[in-house]
């Protein structure tokens, strides 16, 4: 599993590499209001960050993230329940055929 650390790593890179001239930025940098990411930035940096992490994030539950830490946050907890749900469904699986 991914882990949060992990998580504000690549979101760092990915700014470092398209919007602050190579400098990491930390973790409680506002998206919009400090680094002056445009909404359409925004919306590319979740589409690459949904393709790094393979995990699709709805538009509607994006409203609050705000900074690096948010996003990071988000992430981290998408992947957590992706994990979850497999699980589920693979225990779920293994007693219906033990049945």
């Amino acid at each position: 599993m991914i882990s949060y650390d992990e998580c504000v790593s690549e979101i760092q890179t990915l700014l470092a590499q398209s919007h602050a001239g190579g400098s990491i930025v930390p973790p409680e940098s506002d998206l919009i209001d400090e680094l002056g990411l445009a909404s359409l930035d925004v919306m590319e940096l979740i589409e690459a960050l949904e393709d790094r992490f393979d995990v699709a994030f709805p538009i509607n539950e994006l409203g609050d993230v705000r900074t690096i830490a948010d996003l990071a946050q988000r992430i981290a907890s998408s992947l957590a329940a992706e994990i979850y749900e497999l699980k589920t469904v693979d225990e779920s699986f293994a007693n219906s055929s033990n049945n």
